[in-house]
């Protein structure tokens, strides 16, 4: 199996239990000029917007990834990352394997989330992601390991509130945060609807009563108040980059009728959300979401 796979021009690639090697070695995967890359093998993922943007759909939900962006998965999501006619998108794939996966990056790869990198740590990762691409087999480990880290020193925010996550060992730590950081990426990826206590509990395994206990302990603020935030953040951006209507733009963010999305926006950002369309920046056709994003919930 090539260990760099390159999706571009429209090209649709799949990684997938058949491809000799796939659920073992670790691959460098990239998407370009509206190609397309589904991971079908139970792998960790990270992904980085180099530019344009892309739409990932994955177990956790739908996200649009915009450049500087970075997103990391768990290894049973399965992404299915659509670059846009101008996007680049660089990503690592490392497989999960027995009970213990990828051992040899325990301690560098990403926390399961999403973030933004600088331009220069972006310019960064584009020499390493090249250089480590072009690596023998044999040097994968020592390849691997520049890229995951330039990624994991954006986490610095993250590893507080890790700092909080109930647990006495390091591993016991890192299980749960793992678990809550996956809810998070949940609540992010679903911003367009409403989802329910009850759904997340069945996301972590763990009660919702629990649930609800760590993440106010670890984040200081409870799931559907994180989860408010990121519908009106969704229907923030659905004002200013597309032509829906104040309705729409509720509907789209799931809130039950406008009435409410009206005092949710407000009491979020100060202002009403015709007054924050009105004065944002002149729209650019050109980065404008489509219908079809908007119905998959994707993500700003």
């Amino acid at each position: 199996m090539p260990k760099t796979i390159f999706a571009d021009r429209g090209l649709s690639m799949a990684l997938e239990t058949t491809m000799a090697g796939a659920a073992e070695n670790p691959t460098w995967v990239a998407a370009s000029r509206l190609g397309r890359l589904c991971i079908a093998v139970p792998a960790h993922t990270v992904w980085l917007q180099m530019r344009g943007c892309s739409r990932i759909v994955s177990s956790d939900g739908s996200f649009l990834l915009q450049r500087g962006e970075w997103i990391a998965f768990a290894r049973d999501s399965r992404p299915e990352l659509q670059s846009d006619r101008g996007g680049l998108t660089l990503g690592l794939v490392l497989p999960a394997i027995g009970e213990d996966p990828m051992p040899a990056y325990r301690y560098s790869f990403p926390l399961v989330g999403r973030g933004t990198l600088p331009r220069h740590e972006r310019n960064l990762a584009m020499r390493i992601w090249r250089h480590a691409a072009q690596r023998a087999p044999s040097e994968t480990l020592a390849a691997t390991r520049p890229f995951l880290l330039n990624l994991t020193h954006s986490q610095q925010e993250l590893m507080m509130q890790f700092s909080r996550c109930p647990g006495r060992s390091f591993r016991r730590k890192s299980e749960a945060f793992e678990v809550l950081q996956r809810v998070k990426l949940y609540l992010d990826g679903n911003s367009h609807r409403l989802v329910r206590n009850v759904e997340l509990a069945a996301v972590s395994g763990y009660s919702a009563w629990y649930l609800s206990k760590i993440f106010n302990c670890v984040y200081e603020a409870s799931p559907q108040s994180i989860a408010c935030q990121y519908r009106l953040e969704r229907a923030r951006h659905l004002l200013a980059h597309t032509f829906l209507g104040i309705t729409e733009v509720s509907a789209a963010c799931g809130f039950s009728n406008p009435a409410i999305f009206a005092r949710a926006f407000r009491s979020g950002y100060g202002t009403t959300a015709s007054k924050y369309r009105k004065s944002a920046h002149r729209m650019d056709r050109t980065t404008l979401l489509t219908t079809f994003d908007v119905q998959a919930g994707a993500h700003p």
